[in-house]
């Protein structure tokens, strides 16, 4: 009896370290259910609510063009993934008084897209995407406040210019859809590109500014071409 377990012992000692490598290359080989990625875009969009507007610094390429986002996504099925997605479009700069300017155009997206893989690291893939989107313009601004004046003037102080700053705030539906092409380098790692069509339903009306409701910029944001590129990592 002791010779056999003795056996039994030596014998499971050796596959251990088999078991634990098929482990491990299956969790690294296999088709990753859980990716994140890393992702930019470029697009036209017209802007006449900043660019006519001499209040606001001059666009760019970098400024109007460019998105910059992040996402994760959820395979749920053998050939189709449900995901969210985020672009934003960013400027910063001074106002015509000096004050500190910043808008955000914020692209969010929910993606439902089915993939079909043609050769070992190709893949196909297309995209439709509701979107709920939103944009923030903020100003911080220099100001004289009679009370703190008058508290730092009995301390001997001079009048200081304070800080104080706000934020105007719209959402906006939208919708998008794209084809794709995917590379994987890895199982874990690939590189995908999409081109598609977004259409935003926005209108300048309807911001909210401190519990009100104000006009905001013109902006035309309808049927604008989109490219996007991402690193995508999965597990």
């Amino acid at each position: 009896m002791l010779t056999y377990t003795l056996k039994f012992i030596a014998t499971m000692s050796r596959i251990q370290p088999l078991l634990v490598f098929s482990l491990l290359t299956g969790l690294i080989l296999a088709q990753p259910r859980i990716m994140v990625n890393l992702n930019g875009g470029y697009y036209e969009p017209k802007l006449p609510g900043f660019d006519a507007n001499d209040q606001f610094p001059s666009t760019n390429i970098f400024t109007k063009n460019i998105l910059l986002g992040y996402g994760f996504s959820y395979q749920f099925f053998y050939n189709a993934r449900l995901g969210v997605t985020t672009l934003n479009s960013f400027q910063t700069g001074k106002i015509q008084n000096g004050a500190r300017f910043s808008r955000r155009l914020a692209y969010r997206m929910l993606t439902i897209e089915t993939f079909f893989i043609f050769k070992k690291r190709l893949e196909w893939n297309f995209t439709l995407a509701p979107m709920w989107n939103k944009g923030v313009i903020t100003l911080d601004t220099q100001s004289d406040n009679d009370d703190w004046n008058a508290l730092l003037s009995s301390y001997g102080n001079s009048s200081i210019p304070l800080q104080s700053g706000d934020k105007m705030k719209k959402s906006w539906f939208g919708f998008a859809s794209f084809i794709g092409f995917r590379f994987y380098l890895f199982p874990w790692l690939a590189f995908d590109v999409k081109t598609g069509f977004m259409n935003n339903y926005y209108k300048p009306e309807n911001w909210k500014f401190q519990g009100k409701k104000i006009t905001g910029p013109d902006l035309k944001l309808d049927k604008l071409p989109l490219f996007t590129g991402r690193i995508i990592i999965g597990w």
